[in-house]
């Protein structure tokens, strides 16, 4: 496994020592892994929509009409 070096602020580094319970490496570790896994995603989305012809409005139109539509469901379901 490789090893990497960061700098905090000696106030963040004081306030971690108030936990010494969590494995603040392991931690690191997983917040990277996910933040890797939303960019990755957020790549492949933007590769996916480079010939798109929408626009920001048309996508908040449709965003709009999915949030009535799995409410309407919601509803119905209850």
């Amino acid at each position: 496994m490789a090893n990497i070096t960061i700098s905090i602020p000696k106030e963040l580094k004081a306030k971690m020592k108030k936990f010494p319970e969590i494995n603040w490496s392991k931690l690191t570790r997983i917040l990277l892994t996910q933040k890797i896994k939303r960019l990755e995603l957020l790549k492949e989305l933007d590769e996916m929509l480079a010939d798109s012809k929408l626009t920001d409005s048309d996508c908040l139109k449709l965003g709009k009409q999915l949030k009535k539509e799995i409410a309407k469901k919601y509803e119905e379901s209850t």
